[in-house]
């Protein structure tokens, strides 16, 4: 598994948040020391999105940096 990569890129379903899978994927991407692109999905938003951002960092221990941000309130997002 990621034998032979110079980067990865991670979906994250922004409903679901971080998935064991999903934690253990970073896990071997920071001990490879493997950069990491993640796409949030929008289909199902959570009341805050500043709530995946804040697990992100408090999980994984990285800090993410938005690139694209919704723009309206939940159920109501545009962007």
């Amino acid at each position: 598994m990621l034998e032979a990569v110079d980067s990865a890129i991670m979906l994250l379903d922004s409903a679901k948040g971080l998935e064991p899978q999903t934690l253990k994927l970073f896990d071997v991407c920071r001990n490879r020391r493997i950069p990491v692109i993640t796409f949030v999905t929008s289909g199902t938003v959570r009341p805050e999105p500043l709530e995946l951002l804040d697990e992100i960092e408090q999980r994984i221990g990285l800090r993410p940096t938005p690139l694209n941000w919704p723009v309206g309130v939940a159920g109501d997002f545009r962007g």
